[in-house]
């Protein structure tokens, strides 16, 4: 409880709906909430020490996953007492072994459950999620929400992506080949990410766009002065150590002219986007 007072300002609106600090049992402090909040404490007094233990032999990071409720399940009606967000403050309180906490994701509000876990420090990681929605929520995790790791459950249920050109892997595998080829600059010149797409400005004018089904068109910000934008070269390629290699020079119908870029619908593609700007006289 001593903790719960003194990190006040991190309960979740929830929470801190129903918090009553000057209680005197379970339901005067936690109202309707207790018996989660009371599962939740023992679960996480018995794991905190079971990962203590551990870590005393051996001392690696230790985390927590969560199975999120469906809409409208109430506790008792799913696996209750984890690690989900509404009581995270608690299993830090009885679990200070622990370094951070995930979710496992199978709903579609993907960006909503990660952003809740992407607070006070803790780093986003998401050990299991959707393998349908993969290829497209691996670009949010490790683009928007500055991720470490993101896993699709039941990667071993796909064909095999060792073999055969990128065109011929599954969604999920040439989304992993994009992000790979983009990882030694991911995150710190991430420039936009919206879940299906990933651009990374590399020069002043020049940009890397990963991603799949999507069209983008460049016009210049009429508030930083008068002029025209436009696209001066689109590639299609890959990043071999570091180096970008050009596999093939987009143009014509393949950009509409200079005015925008194309990523597949089937597919996931990098890119690199080369733009221009003319001041008018």
């Amino acid at each position: 409880m001593r903790y719960l007072h003194a990190h006040r300002d991190w309960l979740p609106p929830e929470l801190s709906r129903v918090w009553n600090g000057n209680g005197r049992t379970w339901r005067d402090v936690f109202d309707e909430q207790a018996p989660e909040v009371f599962m939740a404490l023992n679960y996480g007094r018995y794991i905190g020490q079971v990962a203590a233990a551990g870590k005393s032999e051996y001392p690696l990071p230790m985390y927590v996953n969560a199975q999120l409720p469906a809409p409208f399940e109430r506790a008792g009606e799913y696996p209750s007492g984890g690690p989900h967000p509404y009581y995270l403050e608690v299993y830090r309180a009885a679990a200070p072994a622990l370094d951070f906490f995930t979710p496992d994701i199978y709903w579609p509000n993907f960006e909503y459950w990660v952003q809740r876990y992407n607070e006070h420090g803790n780093p986003v990681f998401v050990p299991e999620a959707r393998l349908e929605a993969g290829p497209f929520n691996a670009f949010y995790a490790y683009g928007e929400a500055r991720a470490f790791g993101f896993s699709a459950f039941a990667v071993d249920s796909i064909s095999d992506v060792e073999t055969g050109p990128d065109q011929g892997k599954n969604s999920l595998a040439q989304s992993y080949s994009v992000l790979q080829q983009l990882e030694d600059i991911l995150p710190r010149n991430l420039l936009q990410d919206d879940g299906a797409m990933i651009a990374v400005q590399t020069g002043s004018d020049e940009f890397l766009i990963g991603g799949a089904a999507l069209s983008i068109t460049v016009s210049k910000d009429v508030d930083r002065g008068d002029g025209i934008a436009g696209i001066a070269s689109v590639e299609e390629g890959s990043r071999v150590r570091g180096e970008w290699v050009t596999e093939l020079r987009l143009n014509g119908d393949q950009s509409n002219q200079g005015r925008s870029v194309s990523l597949p619908a089937h597919g996931f593609k990098l890119l690199r986007v080369k733009l221009y700007t003319i001041p008018r006289p």
